[in-house]
């Protein structure tokens, strides 16, 4: 008998958006920067971002969802499938980077007339910027203390990467990593295959013209948006560490001064 899942009680107040594009290249692929061409061509892009900023309770029923997937059939909870995406992506009409990228099959499968982009980045040039952004912040000290001190943000979203590395390529950083990147590719291509779906192989250098031509929009005159560079990734986190830190240290001193508060009142009554 399946597990009762956390998605079941979760129902958003309103109608789901009819999903047009699925980009399931993994994350640093330049997801960023397709996420805002996106919204310049006058798409809903959904990024992690925008769970971590708006809304992060809800990385937990991803993380629901990769157990689900990836821990089949041990963990005996009953896989996502439309009706379960639609709940977590139906203010979106197109999907970008973590944590949708790490469910390919499954959003093929859900979202049959969605077009498919596969970023893509050379392997090295990804494994580098890998290591040091969602790599490195994801292994910081401080993160890892937080994820237990803060359940509403840092708690979410560490286990959320808690699974994803876990899965992706087994906690290692090294040529695993690396190989697990390639692979992913390979599944997306294998998953549209047996769908019967185009897949456009998409570089960001290779400007606007073949992503445009593939969602049938006009082509924009600006230059393509250049965002999410290894610096101001680690410096965005940071920030949102420090935020989180001061959060919590305010909670617990306010929770000490009400004990000691109540200590003295009794201490005095007793006197």
């Amino acid at each position: 008998m399946a597990k009762e899942r956390a998605i079941d009680a979760y129902n958003p107040d309103r109608k789901p958006r009819e999903m047009k594009v699925l980009v399931l290249g993994m994350a640093k692929t330049g997801t960023t920067s397709i996420c805002a061409m996106l919204q310049q061509l006058g798409f809903t892009p959904h990024h992690m971002k925008e769970d971590i900023r708006k809304r992060p309770y809800v990385l937990n029923y991803w993380t629901e969802a990769a157990r689900a997937k990836y821990d089949a059939p041990a963990s005996g909870v009953a896989p996502y499938g439309r009706a379960e995406f639609d709940k977590l992506l139906g203010d979106y009409d197109a999907t970008t980077d973590l944590p949708s990228v790490f469910f390919p099959e499954d959003l093929i499968a859900a979202y049959p007339d969605a077009k498919i982009v596969l970023s893509t980045r050379d392997p090295d040039s990804w494994h580098r910027s890998m290591l040091a952004t969602i790599w490195a912040t994801y292994t910081w000290p401080s993160f890892r203390v937080l994820s237990y001190l803060d359940p509403s943000i840092v708690g979410p979203m560490m286990g959320f990467h808690s699974i994803f590395f876990d899965k992706f390529c087994g906690n290692d950083p090294g040529p695993p990593m690396k190989l697990a990147f390639i692979q992913h590719g390979e599944r997306v291509r294998e998953a549209a295959r047996r769908a019967g779906r185009e897949v456009l192989e998409y570089d960001v250098k290779d400007g606007w013209q073949p992503l445009c031509d593939f969602l049938g929009t006009p082509v924009p005159e600006d230059e393509i948006p250049a965002m999410n560079d290894s610096k101001a990734f680690v410096k965005g986190l940071s920030l949102l560490r420090n935020v989180v830190i001061v959060k919590v240290m305010a909670k617990y001193l306010l929770y000490s001064a009400a004990t000691v508060g109540a200590v003295l009142a009794w201490t005095k009554y007793r006197d």
